[in-house]
């Protein structure tokens, strides 16, 4: 059986391999043998969408000796700054669950 962890929680990467797993050179790999991993706290709106979609999801933690963490979060924090536009969303996805859930 064969399996693909994907790892990003870039939306644009997230689009642009939904659509290759939806292609016909992507056969061997069926929604339940497809993970996306991504950051713990980043993307949640995105995880949502991958796990309504049927895709497994694999949140994860850093850790590690602060000489390594330190450059490695730095380069996560830099690659998040695309990701902040999407607050705003998130904010709007929070505001409708919340009215949703009240109502």
């Amino acid at each position: 059986k064969d399996e693909i962890l994907i790892a990003s929680h870039n939306e644009r990467t997230v689009i642009m391999s939904e659509e290759f797993l939806e292609s016909p050179e992507a056969r061997p790999f069926h929604k339940q043998n497809v993970t996306y991993a991504q950051l713990y706290g980043l993307a949640d709106q995105i995880t949502h969408k991958l796990l309504n979609q049927g895709y497994k999801i694999c949140k994860y933690v850093p850790f590690g000796e602060m000489e390594i963490m330190i450059p490695y979060l730095l380069r996560r924090a830099n690659e998040t700054k695309d990701m902040l536009g999407s607050v705003h969303i998130q904010a709007q996805l929070i505001k409708h669950e919340l009215r949703h859930r009240l109502h």
